[in-house]
């Protein structure tokens, strides 16, 4: 594969990465710390941001607060009470539960770019997922109440978030129609194909998943067996289009790979935002 034809596979939330001056954070002074500085780069690629005035927008920054994990640490744990909306700023969080069956699922590593908690903050319900910081993982915190009371009085800040809720609710939906139409070998593609989008960066000619998973990792976020796992990659290996070293996936061939991850029954193009 050709260089040219992989750099374009890059996080598509993660803009903040970028420097830009769109006017914002130009006047604060926060703009000296590196991770406030993150937190707003962020929240500028949300569009109920752009909805705010000025003033709120200010009262929302002066409320962020860094948190830092280090790898496997447990932000939350499921059934816990939800206070803040969560700004990832770097590294990821694996949510998921352990089954009654003593097996651990995992639903989904959340990348770095991420909002997330809003449905809990706006409920007033529990976590549903532990929170587990995937290497090292700092977060922005900001109050819910604030959260709420900010957009509350705003219809274009609410319709935003409505929308942004109503894109992850789809993509949970598509989630469950794959999982219970496409095979192994489908699902397993996808789910590389959402990596490379999210968790990845360019290494030379080739595409490395910047999240080490182990074949037991895979099993459970896409639940199935380790040995099921270790087959499919095995396959995937053997046509040149991934390879393995030590739970590092590279991936080779990213136009085949999304080939593979083509469902049968419906095209989407939803995104996770």
């Amino acid at each position: 594969m050709k260089t040219s034809s992989i750099i374009e596979f890059k996080n598509p939330i993660s803009k903040y990465q970028h420097d830009v001056d769109d006017g914002l954070h130009s006047d604060y002074k926060v703009i000296n710390n590196e991770f406030i500085h993150k937190s707003i780069r962020i929240l500028e690629n949300y569009q109920f941001i752009q909805s705010l005035s000025h003033a709120d927008k200010s009262t929302l920054i002066q409320h962020l607060k860094i948190r830092k994990y280090y790898h496997n640490q447990t932000v939350y744990n499921q059934n816990d009470p939800c206070t803040d909306i969560n700004i990832l700023l770097e590294g990821a969080l694996k949510l998921g539960w352990s089954t009654s069956q003593g097996k651990y699922h995992t639903d989904i590593f959340v990348p770095s770019g991420t909002l997330i908690n809003i449905v809990p903050i706006v409920t007033g319900q529990p976590l549903l997922h532990d929170h587990i910081a995937q290497g090292r993982t700092v977060i922005a915190n900001l109050p819910g109440q604030l959260f709420v009371d900010v957009i509350r009085n705003n219809a274009d800040a609410l319709f935003m978030v409505l929308k942004l809720i109503c894109v992850r609710t789809q993509l949970n939906r598509e989630q469950n129609f794959i999982y219970s139409t496409e095979t192994l070998q489908t699902r397993l593609a996808k789910k590389l194909v959402f990596l490379v989008d999210y968790h990845s960066y360019q290494d030379k000619d080739k595409i490395l998943l910047n999240l080490k998973l182990s074949q037991e990792n895979l099993a459970e976020l896409l639940q199935t067996s380790r040995q099921s796992i270790n087959k499919e990659l095995a396959a995937l290996s053997n046509q040149n289009i991934i390879e393995v070293k030590y739970n590092q996936i590279f991936i080779l061939d990213f136009e085949k790979l999304s080939n593979i991850a083509q469902t049968h029954q419906f095209h989407s193009t939803t995104k996770f935002l």
